[in-house]
């Protein structure tokens, strides 16, 4: 089975009739922070037992002074849903405004799965100084994401944000070996090839015993290969852990809302082809040619008509074996092409 992001969580909530109880709902930004829409959106199996308690759940504890009711609740929760856990609990911030530009401006802290340590810091992190000050807040600074605390063995990242890839499909990734005592390496990038489709995410990451570099890299693939599938840009944290890859953050990066409008953008000036050339085996991209079979060059034609500014563009369809003869046509039509600066592709029919 596999399947695309939904957005599924529980959280902490106070109901009149029952007190604070455990509800399965799918978490808001504005209510519950990035942290947990991100881990939301992750497949279950992925993912670390994890819970949310939402910034009108801390503020009510903050005004009847209860944190231990619903640190109770919490612990219980996690008894319940991962009994084996040994590791502790980590208690992360989760603020609407925490996206990738924020990230590390908000402490998260690890406890004992215990009511009173835990009641000590969630209060600690959802009433965080505020930022830039010394000052504690009148209101909770963010909401709260509680996971199982895993001891790593293997940690590190994994991206496709704009700044690190030209294509969604594009990946960069680091790996720290905390256990094994090993520094951090140096970042990697792979590409996955087109198209990509989603990945079965029923099943757990399994990077293999002693994550192998070549079972961690399968395992990143995988969630590379899902995030892509989904046209999805996002930095991801992930740890290994008794032979599992889990994913514990997501931040999604998102497209802007409003582009500008064409007539708003400055339109470059591309270098002047020689006006004394008459090409013999170039066409020029433009209405009286068709190239509606070639995937790179459809799409450019596709923007030439909407309006957009394409840079002259020539193709050399059939030209064989001339591309191994310099003295040929196709090199002479080279010859006048670079006489400006060019980029050279190859392109594919459908």
């Amino acid at each position: 089975m596999s399947g695309a992001a939904s957005i599924t969580g529980f959280e902490v909530r106070w109901e009149d009739d029952l007190g604070w109880s455990v509800v399965d709902v799918p978490p808001t930004v504005d209510r519950c922070g990035a942290k947990a829409v991100g881990l939301a959106r992750l497949p279950k199996s992925w993912c670390p037992a994890w819970i949310s308690v939402p910034m009108d759940a801390c503020a009510r504890a903050e005004a009847s002074s209860k944190w231990d009711d619903i640190a109770t609740t919490v612990v219980s929760y996690f008894h319940r849903v991962a009994p084996a856990h040994e590791g502790g609990l980590i208690v992360r911030s989760s603020a609407s405004v925490e996206d990738l530009d924020m990230r590390g401006h908000f402490d998260s802290k690890c406890c004992v799965s215990e009511t009173t340590e835990l009641a000590s810091t969630l209060r600690s992190v959802a009433y965080q100084a505020d930022y830039g000050t010394d000052h504690p807040r009148a209101t909770p600074t963010c909401a709260v994401v509680v996971q199982v605390f895993l001891p790593p063995v293997r940690l590190g990242h994994l991206s496709n944000e704009y700044r690190h890839a030209q294509r969604s499909v594009d990946f960069l990734f680091e790996v720290d070996s905390v256990a094994l005592g090993h520094p951090p390496g140096e970042p990697r990038s792979f590409r996955l090839h087109r198209p990509v489709g989603l990945p079965d995410t029923s099943a757990p990451l399994v990077p293999g015993e002693g994550s192998s570099e070549a079972g961690l890299l399968e395992a990143l693939r995988v969630v590379a290969a899902w995030l892509a599938a989904q046209n999805v840009r996002a930095h991801v944290e992930w740890v290994t852990y008794s032979g599992r890859l889990y994913v514990v953050q997501m931040d999604r990066e998102l497209s802007p809302e409003k582009m500008p409008p064409m007539s708003e953008l400055q339109q470059p000036q591309p270098a002047p082809i020689p006006t004394s050339w008459d090409p013999a085996i170039f066409r020029q991209l433009d209405a009286e040619h068709d190239f509606s079979d070639l995937r790179k060059t459809r799409s450019h034609s596709l923007l030439q008509s909407a309006g957009a500014f394409v840079p002259p563009i020539y193709v050399a369809r059939g030209s064989g074996t001339e591309a191994l003869d310099p003295e040929s046509a196709l090199w002479r039509d080279l010859h006048h092409l670079m006489a400006t600066p060019t980029i050279l592709r190859f392109d594919v029919a459908w």
